[in-house]
């Protein structure tokens, strides 16, 4: 009977179905077409790696699509598309992931217009990213203001002069390095009075070093030190208002999950994070600490397959110590950059995203009305509740030029929603040209 029984479970055990075998990894393939990316910088951008064994194809297959998202995301690839081939033995496979480039090489000029500091804006962007097809990318950004004074008289406001390398990768670490060259022109505002104006330049060097975490990589970690000096100040107003800062270094860090993903030429998934900046400046011969802390979530939906109604929002604030920072109004549309300043900020950014004409591999042409709300406090100003939160509505209007997929452009018009101000006057509404999207 025992052996009738025993026999019976062998049996039962026999009829289970057979635990998936492992599968290893025992080849990758890189195939490039249309350019001349290097192997080994693809190689370098993937967790996949020659000997990784995984429990089933399926398993492999999960982390391949991850690998080729990551790869999409760098926004400069026409295509990226794998493949798992079987080999023999029957465990073995062979990862073949195809890539067809595309060309990164941007040099822009343009005449642009940012109303925050009036006249033509000319724009110099020199766009490489996959520069020598390592993946890493080189970024330049020049800028000229030319207006008219009070005369009448044509002049030269700010400029700005930002070279920078980024994605230079080893291992799970990113690195990257900029230089600023610019010059300032900062005012602030009691109600619509101006109780500061003045310009200086600036001279900075920052160097940033990124660590990536978690199974997906979606865990980042920043740490980027940095010096600047601050040189030639001109007060326009006559009448002081502001201390100067001849020099600074500081060092900022941050503390992300990031888990957004380029679908197209949209985004989903959603982002957040902290980040922190802790500097040492000299004002008036006396070295002090400064601090500031910061965070954001932002989530990111796409209502259809096609992409044609998106919907992403950022919630934002930020806290500083030992001093007031200005252009506090920048993180909103349609507000003026300098009639928000203080030591303590909050923003809710709201936008609608509309796909109106798409010519696949041509071009994509999308509006995305906004609303925002933001408050500061603290410098010049105090917080009195629900009257001193500003609203800002307006519309983004952007161009993609899909032949290059790291290049579009963004047409941002918005109002103060609060202002009394006629229109046309400077600081009722605010109009930016620029790339990319806003947040």
């Amino acid at each position: 009977m025992k052996a009738q029984t025993i026999l019976l479970l062998l049996a039962c055990i026999g009829a289970l179905p057979a635990a998936a075998d492992e599968v290893k990894v025992r080849e990758i393939e890189i195939v490039v077409t249309d350019g001349n990316t290097r192997e080994s910088a693809v190689r370098r951008w993937m967790q996949i790696q020659e000997e990784d064994v995984f429990p089933d194809d399926d398993a492999l297959a999960a982390a391949a699509e991850r690998d080729v998202q990551e790869l999409v995301n760098l926004r400069v690839f026409k295509s990226v598309e794998y493949e798992i081939v079987p080999l023999d033995p029957e465990s073995d496979r062979r990862l073949v992931v195809r890539i067809q480039d595309a060309p990164t090489f941007v040099p822009v000029p343009l005449p642009l217009y940012d109303s925050n500091t009036g006249g033509l804006q000319l724009l110099y962007v020199q766009i490489w990213d996959n520069m020598f097809g390592t993946l890493t990318d080189w970024f330049s950004l020049a800028t000229l203001t030319i207006r008219r004074d009070d005369n009448g008289k044509l002049e030269t406001g700010p400029f700005l002069f930002a070279p920078q390398v980024s994605n230079i990768k080893a291992g799970n670490l990113v690195f990257g390095v900029r230089f600023e060259q610019e010059r300032q022109e900062i005012q602030r505002f009691s109600g619509t009075t101006i109780v500061a104006d003045y310009r200086f330049d600036r001279s900075a060097f920052f160097l940033n070093t990124e660590f990536r975490f978690g199974q997906n990589r979606r865990l980042y970690y920043t740490i980027e030190p940095g010096v600047e000096f601050r040189y030639g100040y001109v007060d326009f107003l006559g009448s002081g208002g502001y201390s100067e800062f001849p020099w600074g270094v500081q060092l900022f860090q941050s503390f992300y999950y990031d888990s957004v993903d380029a679908i197209g030429n949209s985004r989903r998934g959603w982002r957040t994070g902290v980040s922190n900046t802790m500097r040492l400046v000299s004002e008036d011969g006396v070295v002090r600490p400064v601090a500031d802390i910061g965070g954001e979530i932002s989530p990111y939906v796409i209502f259809d397959r096609r992409g044609i109604l998106s919907y992403y929002a950022r919630l934002s604030g930020l806290k500083v110590w030992g001093d007031t920072y200005d252009n506090l109004g920048e993180p909103m549309r349609g507000i003026p950059d300098a009639t928000m300043d203080g030591d303590f900020a909050l923003y809710l950014n709201q936008t609608l995203g509309i796909r109106l004409v798409r010519w696949p591999g041509v071009l994509d042409f999308q509006v995305h009305p906004f609303f925002d709300l933001g408050a500061a406090t603290g410098g010049t100003r105090d917080f009195n509740g629900w009257e001193d939160v500003r609203k800002s509505a307006g519309v983004d209007v952007l161009l993609f030029i899909e032949p290059v997929p790291n290049l579009a452009f963004r047409f941002s018009w918005g109002a103060d929603l609060d202002s009394d101000l006629a229109w046309g006057e400077d600081t009722k509404t605010e109009f930016i040209v620029r790339y990319a999207f806003s947040y």
